[in-house]
């Protein structure tokens, strides 16, 4: 699917990924080497709705939110130690915060379609003077110099970060009760 367009093709093949896949890391190296220029992170899946007045399907689409972004946060710097070609986040940039965010996960370029569809294309400036401005205020000269400076995971760290992801996560989440669960009472116990 890359390797044939890419014998003919004179422009950059860039391929989206789905979120759900089994193997990421590997299947993005794998695209990596049939030559695809860069990898787009991550495509959304989009559902109909079931009708119960028709019982029937329709279209339903409802637009990115910035909860969206966190999984792309996590990949872009796995994968940038892992492919050569660009890397760009699709879904969930929706403020100049979670821009800056994808630029120092080492994101080559963000896509915001739901940020324009809600505030209009005006918005494309907000974005960008917020940028300059945070750049000239942390002090980087370029967006280059701000690209990816939360690092790197070495390949062969990568099993490693995501296990570290996921026992952080656990460990801050906010603790509902610190007693043992009851024993069910009567009317829940079996008999």
């Amino acid at each position: 699917m890359v390797a044939a367009p890419k014998r003919t093709l004179q422009i950059p093949l860039a391929v989206k990924l789905a979120v759900f896949l089994t193997a990421s890391a590997h299947f993005a190296r794998e695209l990596d080497r049939a030559g695809a220029d860069g990898l787009i992170l991550f495509n959304r899946v989009y559902h109909p709705l079931i009708d119960i007045e028709t019982s029937t399907l329709r279209p339903h689409v409802e637009l990115s939110s910035r909860t969206e972004l966190l999984t792309r946060l996590a990949w872009v710097p796995i994968l940038r130690g892992l492919v050569k070609g660009s890397l760009a986040i699709s879904g969930g940039v929706d403020a100049p915060d979670d821009g800056i965010r994808a630029i120092l996960a080492g994101a080559d370029a963000v896509q915001m379609v739901s940020a324009i569809v809600r505030r209009g294309e005006d918005y494309f400036g907000v974005m960008r003077d917020a940028l300059a401005e945070w750049l000239e205020k942390k002090g980087f000269r370029s967006v280059d110099d701000a690209r990816g400076v939360i690092g790197t995971p070495a390949a062969d760290a990568v099993e490693l970060v995501e296990r570290a992801g996921y026992l952080s996560t656990l460990h801050s989440a906010p603790a509902v009760s610190n007693s043992p669960p009851s024993e069910p009472g009567p009317a829940s116990s079996r008999r």
